[in-house]
């Protein structure tokens, strides 16, 4: 066999391997299978589908936030400003969520005007009113046994719950990985 000859079989092999990489597949890419008309229509059911009811859920749930009616609450303070204190103006909102249960259903809230600390309250400035008032925060009192029937008596202890960051990977639909019912603690 001459050199002119091994380096035609060489080039005529080369020639061949695409092909039969593809047999079967007219059309397609070497190595790729062409897919059909109902996989297509699958694959882009399965990407359009999702993308689409995203959309329609923030363009509802934006609508929802976006409906405030006008409101019968003035939108005026009653007066001069108490010392240390702006005026929020009431209005109409939307409020709860159809995503959780306990947040349904939605519906409109009118709220009246109230006024605010400008800064937050201090400890010490709570104490006072604690001490001026004789307020008893709801942690610091007994729970009702009317309020949680089925519940044992010895149980019913003052308290709060506590923010405890569990020390590994918890399942986030339970919120009781992270908060606990402290009897005595309050805030």
């Amino acid at each position: 066999m001459t050199r002119a000859t091994s380096q035609s079989k060489v080039h005529t092999q080369a020639a061949r391997r695409p092909a039969q990489r593809t047999r079967g597949y007219v059309g397609a890419r070497a190595g790729r299978p062409r897919l059909g008309r109902l996989t297509k229509a699958a694959l882009a059911l399965a990407l359009i589908l999702p993308a689409a009811l995203l959309v329609s859920h923030f363009a509802n749930r934006a609508g929802r936030q976006n409906k405030h009616a006008e409101s019968s609450v003035p939108a005026t303070p009653p007066g001069p400003a108490p010392a240390g204190m702006v005026w929020v103006p009431g209005g109409t909102f939307w409020m709860g969520d159809d995503e959780f249960k306990d947040a349904r259903p939605v519906h409109r809230v009118e709220v009246d005007g109230f006024w605010m600390d400008k800064t937050e309250v201090t400890n010490a400035q709570f104490a006072r009113f604690v001490v001026e008032t004789g307020y008893v925060t709801v942690a610091e009192k007994p729970p009702d046994p009317k309020d949680f029937p089925g519940v044992p008596p010895e149980d019913l202890k003052a308290g709060s719950i506590v923010f405890t960051p569990p020390a590994n990977a918890v399942d986030l639909r339970d919120h009781g990985q992270w908060w606990r019912y402290v009897p005595g603690a309050s805030w």
